[in-house]
């Protein structure tokens, strides 16, 4: 029989042996280096020109501008950013041979201080209005009734984290940084622009065209709940009837469907599309777009960044339907943004365009 007894001390040394044999290396790779950003973070009065940078040699960085956390599949840094409005700006650097970096951040404050003419409102303010402008890009409205406000009305109520700041040169060139917590459904704020036609009060049946041009851009995430949207008050201020022109993730759960598929436009260059019509029981009556109909987005953001509505058809088929009064009278018509939620994170709302086209009969 074959002896397999070893001894003791043999087996330690061949164990030591073993133990001494070549160096040990990790399989673990050590981290990028953490994207660095210049200028730092900071406050500015203008828009700064935002370069990220990473030591490690051969590093791809990704950024984010709306605060939330950088991966792999966020925008892949190409060349220097503008920040032209306040925003927290994140990056990771990936590279060969090691793992994905910490990551980098910064935060830019843009106070527009020194910028000629624009209006700076600050939560505190929350019922703030700049203004008023002599525009001519609205019409059947005196210039001295033409504004900004800042509209965020709940501000008193409003759930713990939020906040607003506006910034506006005029009627057609304004924008708010809002944060909203994720999830919340109600109505915080609408700033907007605005044309008020009181103590003239016109006749909607008076005109013989009555069109808008609207451009808003909404830096939307997964969960974003707004709206850009008109709001128009008739009657000294008794009836209100909204055009809704972007929605995300907006229910209209309560609102009672009156009609579907309305074809509005065609003439004055307002481009054809189709709305659907509902009315909460407050009795706010809001035009929407019918999604479908639109063949754009998702069944839950969908919509028009810029275009026309042909708001003297719309309100003239509510006459003639029985859902306005006969002989309304136009009070105040106004363009913005309807915001819930901003998913906790800081969004910027932006109006690019506002214009009202009017003439009587």
């Amino acid at each position: 029989m074959r002896n397999t007894n070893i001894p003791l001390f043999a087996v330690l040394l061949l164990t030591l042996g073993l133990a001494s044999c070549g160096s040990y290396t990790s399989t673990s790779n050590s981290p990028a280096a953490t994207p660095t950003f210049s200028p730092a973070a900071g406050t500015y009065t203008s828009a700064q020109t935002v370069t990220i940078s990473d030591s490690t040699s051969g590093a791809t960085i990704y950024y984010t501008t709306d605060g939330t956390t950088p991966t792999t599949s966020s925008t892949r840094y190409t060349g220097a950013i503008t920040v032209s409005s306040t925003e927290t700006v994140k990056a990771i650097a990936t590279a060969s041979g090691f793992s994905t970096s910490a990551v980098g951040s910064a935060a830019y404050t843009i106070s527009g201080s020194s910028v000629s003419g624009q209006c700076i409102i600050q939560s505190s303010n929350y019922q703030g209005t700049c203004g008023p402008y002599s525009t001519y890009d609205v019409t059947g409205s005196t210039g001295g009734n033409v504004n900004v406000q800042m509209g965020y009305w709940n501000e008193p109520n409003a759930p713990s984290g939020s906040s607003q700041t506006m910034y506006a040169i005029s009627p057609e060139s304004w924008y708010v940084n809002a944060t909203f917590p994720t999830g919340n459904t109600a109505v915080e704020t609408y700033p907007n622009s605005d044309a008020i036609y009181s103590p003239t009060n016109p006749l909607v049946s008076s005109y013989s065209y009555l069109f808008s041009g609207f451009g808003g851009n909404m830096n939307l995430n997964s969960n974003t709940s707004a709206q850009s949207a008109y709001d128009i008050w008739l009657n000294n201020y008794g009836n209100e009837v909204m055009i809704w022109t972007y929605l995300s993730n907006r229910s209209l759960s309560g609102c009672t469907s009156l009609a579907t598929n309305v074809p509005f436009g065609g003439t004055y260059g307002v481009p054809v599309e189709k709305w659907d019509l509902c009315r909460y029981s407050s009795g706010e009556i809001v035009w929407y777009l019918d999604q479908p109909s639109l063949g754009t987005g998702t069944s839950t953001v969908y919509g028009l960044n810029g275009g026309s509505v042909d708001i003297y058809a719309m309100l003239m088929w509510l006459e003639t339907n029985g859902y306005l009064v006969s002989s309304s009278y136009l009070t105040q018509i106004e363009y913005g943004f309807e915001i819930c939620s901003t998913g906790g994170v800081n969004e910027e709302f932006e109006v690019t365009g506002f214009t009202i086209s009017a003439s009587h009969q």
